[in-house]
């Protein structure tokens, strides 16, 4: 796991650089003392350094040199920044194992949800992350109890609670993005003093955060919430049912050609304070 830290620094060192800037050190100095100073130190693992070098120098310097070898000079600082990156608890590698505790606690009334990322196991302390933590209990954010939690794959359950997918949200910004970039142009080109261009900035990005606030409280009003509220007057069977026709809808999106990351049987677990833990659906292992 060490060496995809190291390997996602060298790239990160590489987007820095270009090719013909690796014999200019300050270069390479500025991107070390900028990475040094990039990491929350009250978010830090407290790994052993002596231990932690003597069990990855030397699969970290071999990343290192594989691509940069004519930067040795470098060695150590690029294990220290190796280092600092592994210690960081706000950074997961992409290879993560997620686990997700859900239930009642003994002396609780609404159900609770944690969803963790467990990186690995590194001199002797684990290092994981906190993605998700969340309560059934009303609060001013929630208007409802209820809740639909995706976890892993969920662009097909984010498109039905707002309707639009995930990839079009995110094309819509992107192009908002980009004209807000060109009339900025515009702007400058045109108008003959600098203050009426800030000025025009301004505006236009009121303007573009306003209408962002008004897409996301009409999503909410005619899609989100709505199909919130009804899962509140559902039993413990049909919210069973209703998951399971969630998965198996992502799970069809397997030929749509896409990458198949969903499929197979259903499992439906109910946790409940009346039923405690209740198997809906369960397949047959043998």
């Amino acid at each position: 796991m060490v060496k995809k830290y190291a390997t996602f620094m060298v790239g990160s060192l590489h987007t820095f650089m270009n090719d013909e800037a690796i014999e200019k050190l300050e270069d390479v100095k500025k991107w070390f003392s900028c990475r040094k100073n990039l990491y929350d130190s009250e978010k830090m693992l407290q790994l052993d350094k002596p231990k932690f070098l003597s069990e990855f120098k030397e699969a970290i310097l071999e990343v290192f040199k594989a691509e940069y070898d004519c930067l040795s000079i470098f060695d150590d600082e690029f294990v220290d920044v190796v280092y600092s990156y592994v210690c960081s608890s706000d950074l997961i590698a992409k290879t993560f194992t997620g686990v997700v505790f859900a239930g009642y606690g003994s002396k609780e009334l609404f159900s609770s949800l944690m969803h963790l990322c467990f990186d690995g196991e590194y001199c002797g302390e684990i290092k994981y992350k906190k993605i998700l933590e969340c309560s059934g209990e009303l609060s001013k954010e929630n208007h409802t109890s209820a809740s639909i939690i995706p976890i892993a794959q969920h662009d097909i359950t984010y498109s039905i609670l707002n309707g639009i997918s995930q990839d079009l949200e995110n094309l819509r910004l992107e192009e908002q993005s980009q004209i807000k970039k060109q009339l900025a142009d515009v702007a400058a080109k045109y108008l003959d003093k600098q203050d009426k261009v800030d000025m025009f900035n301004k505006i236009l990005s009121n303007l573009l955060e306003q209408h962002n606030v008004q897409f996301e409280r009409q999503i909410k009003k005619y899609y989100s919430e709505p199909f919130v509220d009804m899962i509140q007057t559902l039993s413990i069977h049909e919210m069973g049912e209703m998951a399971r026709t969630l998965v198996s809808v992502t799970a069809f999106r397997k030929n749509s050609g896409r990458l198949p990351t969903v499929g197979g049987p259903i499992d439906v677990l109910a946790i409940s304070h009346v039923d405690g833990v209740k198997w809906l659906g369960k397949k047959k292992l043998f």
